[in-house]
């Protein structure tokens, strides 16, 4: 609902400021709509991440490494215990071709507000016996502003183009094509890890 809310008043200020441009054409033929896909992305400081990790175990019998599993997610989850608490994501097992050694894998996710120190998070995790770090993913608990800018920064992006084709057409409609947020760890501003925001949408022009 904020976007089309968005859009519409995005939509009124241009109809209202946005001078008409022209599209150089043939006397034998005449342009009577065109459309403009405008993108953006901005960068939205995070303030809470999920680290996603793996316990893997083994025994000469499934109970063997069930209980094996059992005690070192219990000693990492203690480990950890001033980051937050993992949640379970999935569990699974599994035997060899021979029926002589078992595995189990317990899938985790710490979710953390204390984003500054994912470093010692996974250190942590490291040192208490974690088989592996899957993932680092960051969140920014309100996006709301930065969706607002990456739309308009998308308008102008799509204006822009409409601008270089000298257009002359009326705007008539703006289509918002969606928002879209991506916090993984490789996502960082200035060295700072952010959600990047990514948004489009479609500027229409219609003959009067």
């Amino acid at each position: 609902m904020k976007f089309v809310k968005t859009v519409s008043a995005l939509l009124c200020a241009c109809m209202l400021s946005v001078p008409f441009f022209s599209i150089p054409i043939s006397a034998e033929k005449s342009v009577t709509e065109a459309s403009f896909l405008g993108c953006a992305a901005i960068f939205a400081p995070a303030d809470s991440a999920t680290v996603r990790f793996e316990i893997v175990s083994c025994g000469s019998s499934i109970q063997k490494a069930q209980l094996a599993n059992q005690g070192l997610s219990e000693r990492i989850s203690a480990a950890i215990a001033a980051f937050g608490t993992p949640i379970c994501e999935g569990y699974r097992t599994c035997e060899s071709f021979s029926g002589s050694r078992f595995l189990v894998t317990r899938c985790l996710a710490l979710n953390t507000s204390r984003v500054e120190e994912l470093d010692a998070i996974c250190q942590a995790l490291i040192d208490a016996g974690a088989s592996s770090l899957l993932e680092v993913s960051y969140q920014c608990n309100d996006l709301s502003l930065y969706e607002e800018e990456a739309m308009r920064l998308s308008l102008n992006d799509a204006k822009r183009k409409a601008e270089a084709l000298g257009i002359t057409l009326d705007l008539t409609e703006i289509q918002d094509l969606g928002c879209y947020a991506c916090g993984f760890a490789t996502s960082a501003w200035n060295g700072t890890p952010a959600v990047r925001v990514e948004c489009s949408l479609r500027i229409c022009y219609r003959a009067p």
